[in-house]
């Protein structure tokens, strides 16, 4: 009885990992140990075997183990997915973060240094533009913490835009460490 059980058991493992892999979810799963102990009472019924009493208990308690089984393995799949994107995720924002906190470093900077008049109005929308974007990647973040799924947060969409304002937004960003260096942008 012990190596019927160990084997099952083994198998469970492999089942839930198997069943996650190719996308079932747990109601498949439990439905095909229902399956599966119906096929054993059918055949053990041709046979001219009786499952009831202790022989049924001792069936039942095996695949009842063994689905059990493989459901908590599929679930420990499907959590170790879940971290998995999860942290991807967070690295994605983190990096993202650094871009806007630079510039702002940089246009700060500036303004400490105390360039021409007409640059600081320039510098106070780069510190502006960036600080926002900073707070809404933060604001994901905080979306992602509190349990809401990062899928419903942002979807991928194709969409056309406009471009030069993105380019300009660019270049005026790029402009502060350009002027710094001595360097001028050409577009």
């Amino acid at each position: 009885r012990s190596s019927i059980e160990h084997a099952l058991r083994e198998e469970a493992i492999g089942h839930g990992k198997q069943r996650f892999t190719v996308g079932y979810d747990i109601v498949e799963i439990a439905l095909e140990y229902g399956e599966l102990r119906e096929v054993i009472i059918d055949m053990a019924e041709s046979e001219g075997i009786s499952l009831m009493g202790k022989d049924g208990q001792i069936v039942n308690r095996v695949i009842n183990n063994a689905g059990a089984l493989a459901i908590k393995t599929f679930q420990a799949q499907h959590s170790l997915e879940i971290q998995r994107k999860r942290e991807e995720y967070i690295k994605f924002i983190v990096h993202d973060l650094k871009t806007p906190l630079n510039a702002i470093t940089t246009a700060s900077q500036v303004i400490e240094e105390g360039p021409d008049p007409t640059l600081i109005s320039e510098m106070a929308q780069i510190i502006l533009r960036n600080a926002m974007q900073m707070d809404s990647l933060l604001q994901k973040m905080i979306k992602a913490e509190e349990g809401v799924p990062f899928e419903a947060q942002d979807r991928i969409e194709i969409r056309q835009f406009d471009l030069w304002p993105l380019l300009q937004s660019v270049i005026a960003d790029l402009n502060v460490l350009a002027t710094e260096s001595g360097t001028s942008i050409i577009n």
